[in-house]
């Protein structure tokens, strides 16, 4: 349980950069899935994410997804974009963020943790950080 809540902490963890590079003081990487990957690191993820095998402590393995998230008004927002929720669009992402990972059952920890962690590399950092904010508060982790 322990380190399912610090895997949950390590995704705040330098929000701007991919998750499949080292994240918090010990250098954890995310052990991600091609089928996680964005479109932009497709080709050379594994690779990259390999890379930092030696210089790691520890490994977080995600779970496969049964059903990969999709986030058809979500993943409009350009990932430089500026979040807001003052803007009623933004506010629509949001909601759409917010019932995908409020839907994950409460007993499933890991694929809580498999959810957030390919929400967070396919959508906007500001958007997720918040959406994974509000989620954690409304859930009983």
């Amino acid at each position: 349980m322990e380190r399912v809540l610090k895997s949950f902490n390590l995704l705040f963890d330098r929000p701007f950069e991919p998750l499949i590079t080292p994240k918090g003081e010990d250098k954890t990487v995310f052990q991600v899935a091609k089928e996680f990957l964005d479109k932009d690191y497709q080709d050379i993820g594994a690779e990259i994410n390999n890379r930092f095998g030696n210089e790691t402590t520890d490994v977080i393995v995600l779970n496969k997804l049964n059903k990969l998230p999709e986030f058809p008004k979500a993943s409009k927002l350009p990932k430089d974009a500026v979040f807001s929720l003052f803007l009623p669009s933004h506010q629509e992402m949001a909601k759409e963020v917010l019932e995908v990972l409020l839907a994950v059952p409460e007993n499933q920890l890991q694929d809580l943790l498999s959810t957030c962690a390919y929400s967070r590399m396919h959508l906007n950092p500001q958007l997720f950080n918040y959406c994974f904010s509000v989620a954690l508060m409304h859930r009983s982790v």
